[in-house]
C-alpha cells in the first residue's frame, strides 16, 4: 500500500477498529503526514452478485479495485455496491 498523496511505502498505523465483517485503520505516511483510512473486509462476506452483463461493480479493497459483478446496467452496477457499503455501516 502506498501514500494517496507522495506515493511513499513508509506509513504506520495509528488507530485499528474490528467490526464483524470488516475491520477499519486510520494510516500516517512517516514521509509526508497524510492521513487516511482504509476498511479491510472479510473475504467470506464479499461475494459475486452475478456474471452478465458489461456494467461492473467495483469496490476499493485495501486500495486495490475488486469487480462483485457484471450488470446490465450502470443503475444496478451502482445499487449493488451501496448495498455492499450499507452492509457495512453499523
Amino acid at each position: 500500500m502506498k501514500c494517496p498523496s507522495c506515493q511513499s511505502s513508509n506509513y504506520k498505523v495509528t488507530n485499528s477498529r474490528s467490526r464483524s465483517s470488516y475491520i477499519k485503520r486510520r494510516r500516517e505516511c512517516i514521509d509526508c503526514g497524510e492521513r487516511w483510512t482504509t476498511v479491510e473486509i472479510h473475504e467470506k462476506e464479499l461475494q459475486v452478485l452475478n456474471r452478465v452483463g458489461k456494467y461492473p461493480a467495483i469496490v476499493m479493497i485495501g486500495g486495490k479495485e475488486m469487480v462483485l459483478g457484471y450488470f446490465t446496467t450502470k443503475k444496478e452496477a451502482d445499487f449493488a455496491v451501496r448495498r455492499i457499503y450499507s452492509n457495512l455501516k453499523e
